[in-house]
């Protein structure tokens, strides 16, 4: 789990600037990532943001997803996701 312990641990390697997350939407992220938390990974990505990390999110594009996929764009740019 990324929380801010997590990114103070990975603050003292500088050559870590940049971390890949995968989200795959909302309902749909539980579903296709058992044990998985979409309210999790959108908290850490927050976080990692304020952080100043450059995040990178992979997503999924599949059937039981394809709708959430305009509301994951609209709510990563609004957080400033870089990729």
């Amino acid at each position: 789990m990324i929380n801010q312990k997590f990114i103070n641990k990975l603050k003292k390697y500088p050559q870590v600037q940049e971390v890949k997350i995968s989200w795959d939407g909302f309902q749909s992220h539980n579903v296709l990532r058992v044990g998985s938390d979409w309210c999790q990974v959108h908290d850490a990505i927050v976080l990692l943001k304020k952080n100043r990390f450059k995040v990178v999110v992979n997503t999924q594009v599949l059937a039981i997803n394809i709708g959430d996929i305009p509301k994951i764009y609209r709510e990563l740019k609004h957080i400033g996701v870089d990729r």
